[in-house]
């Protein structure tokens, strides 16, 4: 029996150790992270003082494969006029040092930007063919004591592991709720845009959509495209970088802070990498964009940049938010999401493109951004807008409406950078004139595609879809006549797009129209490419080398991709070179011998088994639930999944029923579970047993149910209280059909709150008199006010002063009596 017992322990540790180890509510799966911070720490030091190669390199293994990181430092994000200042204009000295940028060694084509805080780097790892790794603090999770005590450093994560809306079960029940405030607040933002005192042309910024795409063929419309088509393409010109002024509030600051102990030089460390990774992961997202109409055709822009200009990091110190008398606006610790982005809108933003506030608030109905619309009509508000005069009421008021704020707390939990970043990039899109995607053809997941949401989906998108981080057709045709009419400076329009001087050769990364690039001279071991010299002339870095002794250049670079000789050569199908490692969903791919970069991978068979069987392939990713292998009438893909749900009071059996896998065919309200005892004609029991399959439970974090809780780590599935027993009761008593009754029941008996006014009244006055006596006065001639508690001790006495002995009858002392007895015997 003891070793049955051990058998089955050792067992279910085995099944437990496999199982996905979910971080919090965004990252469902992580790998811990460990190496000397104090060698990281020195090399970067040695860096930061080195009047030479500034390089640094970091070596780990994760997730089954080795890293070696080749990093320098950059400060691509950030202009060549950088400041960082105080909200009184003061210098605020900042080190930029701690930011690199690089690629990964023997992974052409790889990326990986990030900074280096106390020893420790966090960033973001890109490889092309592969996925997107995260890597952070592990005292971003616990605070920094704990961490101390935990035997790694940091955790890493790829994107495909996260969640990045976690919480949608808490909206279910309010339609309003979303990531972004914009529809909750859109009457008053149209309000304060047509509000400009003298404005020309009042027209709302959600108007403008549907007239624009009437007036594409007028003659105006017709000059503008043809000024636009004798130009070179597809681009935004010289003047492409739109300048940003980047602020943190005092919550923001304290978070860190308090993440990291108490030490303010590494939470503005923080704060900076923090800005940097979003306007990287905004130009990411905005310069590899055509911004053309539905149409097609003219005008079209690509190569929209952004750069920080200016950084304020807000503190309790600097809005003197212990004193009552001068603290700042942003000390207060309750303004909803509206006042928020007043509050930015306050200042006068003249000098920069958009200025955006980032912090630490826990905005209600899980909001997480707001930020005003711009609009190619007289419309105020967007990109490049001025400081200008609004009437609210009686009053004008100035303000800047190229403003934003973005929040990183949602629901109580720290949103991970990607959830950030694309929220980052949805109100920047609100900005450039994008409202919220509508319709079938722009929200082509809400409609049954598999392709996922657009960036300007109005709720939280999966993040991991392809069209997750892309602007969808509307948004590409609001925009691109937003950017018309602020490069031609119409309907009052100012052109705040500035030159870049953002630095590309170098970089290590081929883009552009850069032939090659293997970085900086001295560091370069390409024979192929003319490296980046920082003191000699640049005409010819990033381009092919010549063949010696010819006229002809070399036909490829390493730098552009794996299949590409260090003798300059393409890669010969005949060496059978994989260039790209099979997966569960993707075959390996050869070099073909014709160019340098890998060639596509054949995908595997859509509903391929993957990840153990637990999930089928769906475009060449694991991703597709196994219900879409269920064959029905000869056929596959007519069943999904679905929830067993179950009411009132569960017990635990009941609540591992509901983290079993189920599956429904489409249009069929019947559940079937992989653990329900099914007829052997059933579709799914015949999956089940072809494949040897048993009952599949749902992983940790999955939602159950039907999103009324989710399943642990002990596949049970634990319930979520979406509002809480306070806001329940406040829901009873104040919600509309409640006070409806209440008014009823007082129309219909009248008479009955008559007479309860009236005895209320008169229990007052009652109530009033008997008290009188023990309510102190200020009038000297009074009586002193009596004690309650003298005034109850008399009462008690009261019945013994009162109370007469009966007459004498010869009765005597009992002690006397006896005393007397006892004499006489």
């Amino acid at each position: 029996m003891k070793i049955s017992v051990l058998m089955f322990t050792c067992f279910s540790w085995a099944l437990c150790s496999a199982e996905m180890r979910q971080l919090d509510d965004y990252i469902k799966h992580y790998e811990e992270l460990s190496y000397s911070t104090q060698n990281l720490h020195n090399k970067h030091m040695r860096a930061k003082r080195s009047t030479g190669s500034k390089s640094l390199d970091l070596k780990f293994k994760a997730h089954s494969r080795e890293f070696h990181l080749d990093l320098k430092p950059s400060t691509s994000s950030f202009t060549e006029s950088y400041r960082s200042t105080h909200n009184n204009g003061t210098e605020d000295p900042a080190d930029l040092a701690i930011l690199y940028e690089g690629s990964v060694r023997g992974e052409p084509g790889s990326h990986v930007h990030g900074a280096v805080i106390l020893g420790i780097f966090r960033g973001t790892i890109m490889i092309p063919g592969d996925t997107v790794y995260q890597i952070e603090p592990a005292y971003r999770f616990y605070g920094l004591e704990e961490a101390r005590k935990l035997p790694y450093h940091s955790v890493i994560y790829k994107n495909d592991h996260i969640d990045t809306d976690p919480f949608r079960h808490k909206r279910s029940a309010d339609s309003e709720a979303g990531r972004c405030a914009l529809e909750k607040y859109r009457n008053w933002m149209v309000r304060q845009t047509e509000a400009e005192v003298n404005i020309r042309n009042k027209r709302s910024y959600y108007s403008y959509k549907d007239s624009m795409l009437h007036n594409k063929y007028t003659a105006e419309s017709n000059r503008a495209r043809n000024r636009r088509e004798t130009g070179s393409g597809c681009t935004i010109g010289a003047e492409n970088t739109c300048i940003l002024y980047m602020r943190s509030d005092p919550t923001l600051f304290n978070k860190f802070k308090a993440d990291l102990g108490g030490n303010e030089v590494a939470a503005r460390g923080e704060i900076l990498s923090f800005f940097d990774s979003h306007v990287r992961a905004l130009n990411d997202i905005f310069s590899r964009t055509e911004f053309k109409p539905l149409s097609g055709g003219s005008p079209c822009f690509k190569g929209v940049q952004f750069q920080i200009q200016r950084t304020t990091i807000m503190t309790d110190e600097t809005e003197k938010c212990s004193n009552p008398l001068q603290k700042t606006a942003f000390c207060q610790p309750n303004i909803d999401v509206s006042n928020f982005l007043n509050l930015n809108s306050l200042t006068n933003h003249d000098a920069f493109c958009l200025a955006y506030i980032f912090t630490y608030r826990d905005f209600s109905q899980g909001t997480l951004g707001l930020a005003w619309v711009g609009s190619p009509s007289a419309s105020a508000g967007g990109i490049c807008e001025k400081f200008k005069s609004y009437t609210e009421g009686n009053q004008q008021i100035q303000k800047s409406l190229n403003t934003g704020i973005v929040t990183i707390i949602n629901y109580n939990k720290r949103v991970v950078p990607l959830v950030s970043q694309l929220t980052f990039a949805h109100e920047v899109g609100h900005n450039f004139g994008s409202p919220h995607d509508q319709g079938t053809y722009c929200t082509p997941y809400e409609s049954g595609g598999n392709e996922g949401n657009y960036i300007m989906f109005a709720s939280a998108t999966q993040g991991n879809l392809p069209n997750n981080a892309k602007f969808s057709p509307c948004s590409l045709d609001n925009i691109t006549y937003v950017i018309q009419a602020v490069k031609d400076g119409r309907n009052g329009k100012v052109n705040c797009f500035t030159t870049s001087d953002m630095a590309f050769c170098g970089n290590g990364i081929v883009e552009g129209d850069e032939e090659c690039d293997c970085g900086y001279k001295g560091d370069c071991q390409d024979t192929c490419c003319n490296p980046r010299d920082v003191s000699g002339d640049n005409s010819d870095a990033c381009k092919l080398k010549f063949i010696p002794g010819t006229s002809r250049k070399y036909v490829c670079s390493p730098t552009q991709g794996p299949c590409c000789t260090k003798q300059c050569a393409f890669v010969q199908q005949s060496a059978n070179q994989v260039c790209r490692a099979s997966t569960d969903c993707m075959k390996q791919q050869i070099c073909n011998g014709t160019v340098a970069e890998c060639p596509d991978s054949t995908l595997e068979p859509d509903l391929t088994f993957c990840n153990d069987k637990a999930q089928v392939c769906q475009r060449g990713f694991c991703t597709g639930s196994l219900c879409l292998k269920v064959e029905d009438n000869g056929r596959t893909g007519g069943w999904e999944e679905c929830f067993i749900t179950m009411s009132g009071e569960l017990s635990v059996e009941q609540k591992e029923k509901l983290c079993y896998l189920a599956c429904r065919p489409h249009n069929s309200s019947e559940c079937y579970a992989s653990n329900q005892d099914l007829p052997n004609t059933n579709p799914f029991k015949i999956l089940l047993q072809s494949e040897s399959l048993g009952a599949i439970k749902l992983p940790p974090g999955s939602p159950c149910n039907n999103f009324q809780g989710y399943c642990d780590v002990f596949s049970r599935c634990r319930g979520v209280d979406n509002d809480g027993p306070l806001q329940r009761l406040k829901n009873l008593i104040f919600n509309e059909k409640t006070l409806e009754n209440i008014k009823n029941w007082i129309i219909e008996y009248w008479w009955a709150v008559l007479l309860m006014s009236i005895g209320l009244i008169l229990f007052m006055g009652l109530f009033i008199k008997f008290c009188a006596v023990h309510t102190p006065s200020s009038n000297p001639n009074a009586k002193p006010a009596l004690k309650l508690t003298d005034t109850l001790r008399r009462r008690r006495r009261a019945p013994e002063q009162n109370y007469r002995a009966p007459p004498d009858r010869g009765i005597q002392d009992p002690l006397l009596f006896r005393s007397t007895a006892t004499s006489k015997i």
